[in-house]
């Protein structure tokens, strides 16, 4: 009784900082299931096919996360039930329309980053569809502090799609399709659940069609306007730094090169898995501790975030690169046993690209917007290096050691600038 008495108080006294760090264990092991069906889709897959899976995704990643831009103005911006169906009828319209310009541009993106499955393609704009309601439904959510479900929903969208269906597509046998099908029904899964747990909070998950005209009037597009423009430029300037590396590779690369590049990238999207989980929760609390005008809370939140991300980067790091050869041929086979000695640029690339994601969380929670249009002048160098000079995957792997590097102290410049300001204010 005396031990559950402390373990009572312990949580009333700090539940705060308890509560985040739940939040950012289930956000993790979701993490944790996006990594491990990547590595069996990789195991399954033929080099190319895996280049082209890995294209497909950071392509359809880039435009979800560039959409999700509304989720900001959602979170900075909702008050009531009548703001969440007028939201709803924006993502209405944004669904449709992301749909028709990606179908149409299948062959532009065969084009440009040399995919050539044009059904696979197509399932992606599917999910793409479903995805855009997920937005909505996922920051309806958040902004009235259910931010567990929401991260359940993932956890368990990820459990049933990309790991026990693609179990069954890898025995009967995996292709390229398979695996974007996995992909399709994870979001669907996601969005589902969060309809039925909106419905039980009784929160609004949809708007009748015939309302829809109503919320569409010139002053709501005009504010509406005002906020998402410099926000979704900058998150579409953001989310093509971070993903750029694999439709490069596959651009400018040989078959094999951008096939060794994407398993490559696939263990710098653990740093990713890290830092996305922990920028998730930190924006949704400094957004919550600004509202309570708490700033002692919005201060230590971002400081632990940090720490807790260097933390978990450093032990994976070390993990890395001390079990390089084992981590390389039993989790890809010895078909990649050429990239063994590149695991420590793997992590240093890894560190800058989870950090970038820590800073741009942060800037967003801030409305802080120019400073990323800096990541434009670093990536400038990325495409005019490989575009002018020799194709190999050695000055390939040199240009992203330069760029990742760059890209860490901009955003550490950025962090420190900032900090230094609002103390000045």
């Amino acid at each position: 009784m005396v031990f559950q008495k402390k373990i009572k108080e312990l949580y009333k006294n700090y539940n705060y900082y308890i509560n985040y760090a739940l939040l950012v264990l289930i956000n993790g092991c979701t993490s944790v299931l996006n990594y491990v069906s990547s590595i069996y889709i990789n195991r399954s897959l033929s080099i190319s096919d895996f280049a082209y899976y890995n294209g497909i995704i950071n392509i359809y990643s880039i435009i979800i996360l560039t959409v999700s831009s509304f989720s900001y103005y959602i979170m900075h911006n909702y008050n009531d039930e009548e703001d969440a169906k007028r939201y709803w009828a924006y993502g209405y319209f944004i669904a449709i329309i992301i749909f028709i310009v990606f179908v149409f541009s299948i062959p532009l993106i065969d084009i440009l980053f040399n995919i050539k499955n044009y059904k696979a393609l197509f399932l992606i704009s599917i999910a793409l569809f479903i995805s855009v309601f997920t937005i909505v439904s996922q920051s309806i959510l958040k902004i009235n502090n259910y931010i567990g479900l929401d991260y359940g929903a993932s956890f368990i969208a990820a459990l049933i799609a990309k790991i026990i269906l693609l179990a069954i597509f890898i025995i009967t046998g995996l292709t390229l399709e398979k695996a974007i099908i996995s992909v399709l029904l994870s979001c669907l899964i996601y969005y589902i659940i969060h309809v039925f747990e909106l419905k039980k909070k009784n929160l609004p998950y949809y708007t009748k069609i015939k309302n829809i005209k109503k919320y569409f009037s010139v002053k709501d597009l005009s504010e509406f306007k005002n906020y998402i423009i410099n926000v979704v430029i900058i998150n579409f300037i953001f989310n093509w730094i971070s993903l750029n590396d694999v439709l490069m590779a596959n651009r400018y690369l040989d078959k094999t090169s951008a096939g060794y590049y994407s398993t490559m990238a696939l263990i710098i999207k653990m740093f990713f898995y890290i830092g996305t989980p922990i920028a998730s929760v930190m924006f949704s609390y400094i957004l919550i501790s600004m509202k309570n005008k708490n700033k002692d809370k919005e201060r230590k939140v971002l400081y632990y975030s940090i720490i807790l991300y260097f933390l978990a980067s450093l032990f994976l790091s070390a993990f890395l690169i001390i079990f390089a050869k084992q981590i390389i041929l039993i989790q890809f086979t010895e078909r990649y046993q050429a990239i063994i000695l590149l695991i420590p640029k793997v992590a240093l690339f890894g560190f800058s690209l989870g950090f970038c994601v820590l800073t741009f969380n942060y800037g967003l929670a801030y409305k802080l917007f120019y400073p990323f249009y800096g990541y434009l002048v670093i990536f400038s160098y990325v495409y005019f290096s490989l575009r002018n000079g020799e194709r190999t995957f050695e000055r390939f792997i040199f240009i992203m050691t330069v760029f990742y590097s760059v890209l860490f102290i901009y955003n550490i410049l950025i962090l420190i600038l900032h900090r230094i300001y609002l103390l000045k204010k």
